[in-house]
């Protein structure tokens, strides 16, 4: 009851509140920045640290670790991965210690440091943290549950590393069905948990393809847990959160693998436009490019191509090679299309 004997005004709480909410929604943005554009988080971080020096007297402890624990991950990203495990270990280190730190920040800060462990192989340290980091989160809060199956995914990664297949692949739906993202995503971006919950689904399906060796049995047990294509429009997301999209675009590369050839097309043309619509250049183009593999005259691949020349940020050399010609419609023309769109990906990663 602290903060009821403060003396300062309602208005004077009500700003600092809202100073920290604002903070927090800036750092959203560079989180979602860190899965998509690592480079471009890293960029955000330096005016991260500006914003956190205007008024520093409003920065909370959660706000100052969270802000080095992005820092540190984008660093990681983009290459100086040891760099960047000696930079979240010390903020680790100083959250841990710290009885004011949130749920849900403590247990991202847990998570990253985990995973840029995995990455050096330093796994039994690993292994540790995501334990120690699991034991400290009590709360049930969505936030709290998104950075749980963060830290159940990083389990994941080591149990597949180990070649643990069966239990890296019963840890990626776990932290499949903990995950959960927003109804409505603030500002526009994307939230924790429909990025945490879709990079489980892709890396659920990767080991089931790995286990199983046979794309057949991947749709029985992705349809045995209730994982299935849904193309459910949502007004406020302007079409529907990442992870549905790619669960579409998933099974159709599955359905495509059975021979399975009128439903692959429907979903990947779904799934296609469902990239576009979120704004992920990339993912479109190559889902565009599945589609042209299985119809090269289908309406989507065409509409997807113009639609990205047009509206979305790409290079101008990727624009060039779209709009100069049908790139598509060979498949020499398809593999340089993918290998330049590789090197986009590789640029604003490390750029």
């Amino acid at each position: 009851m602290a903060h009821v004997s403060r003396e300062d005004s309602l208005g004077e709480y009500f700003e600092y509140a809202e100073w920290g909410v604002r903070l927090h929604l800036a750092m959203d943005r560079v989180e979602d920045a860190l899965f998509f554009h690592p480079a471009r988080a890293l960029s955000l971080c330096d005016e991260l640290d500006r914003l956190l020096t205007r008024e520093p007297d409003r920065v909370a402890i959660d706000h100052r670790l969270r802000a080095e624990g992005l820092g540190a991950t984008a660093l990681g990203l983009t290459g100086k991965v040891h760099l960047a495990a000696e930079r979240l270990g010390d903020v680790v280190a100083r959250a841990t210690s710290e009885t004011r730190m949130p749920q849900d920040v403590l247990g991202w800060l847990y998570a990253k440091y985990a995973t840029v462990l995995i990455k050096l192989a330093r796994h039994d340290e690993a292994e540790q943290l995501v334990a120690t980091g699991l034991s400290r989160l009590t709360k049930k809060s969505e936030p709290v549950r998104a950075v749980m199956a963060q830290l159940i995914l990083a389990r994941g990664r080591i149990q597949h590393d180990r070649g643990e297949w069966e239990a890296a692949r019963d840890s990626c739906l776990e932290a499949y069905r903990l995950a959960e993202h927003r109804i409505r995503a603030e500002g526009g971006y994307y939230s924790r948990g429909d990025i945490t919950r879709g990079t489980a689904l892709f890396n659920l399906v990767r080991i089931i393809e790995e286990l199983e060796n046979s794309p057949e049995k991947a749709l029985a047990f992705l349809a045995e847990h209730r994982i299935e294509p849904f193309h459910n429009f949502r007004r406020d997301w302007g079409y529907a959160p990442y992870h549905e999209v790619l669960t579409v675009r998933l099974t159709g590369t599955l359905l495509a693998k059975t021979g399975r050839r009128r439903e692959a097309i429907t979903e990947t043309a779904w799934a296609a436009r469902g990239f576009v619509k979120l704004g992920m250049p990339f993912d479109a183009l190559e889902t565009a490019l599945d589609l042209a593999e299985l119809d090269t005259d289908h309406r989507e691949v065409i509409r997807t191509m113009t639609e990205i020349a047009n509206t979305l940020e790409i290079s101008p050399e990727l624009h060039a090679l779209i709009v100069q010609g049908e790139p598509h419609r060979s498949h020499r023309e398809r593999l340089r299309l993918r290998s330049l769109i590789a090197l986009e990906r590789q640029r604003l990663r490390v750029a």
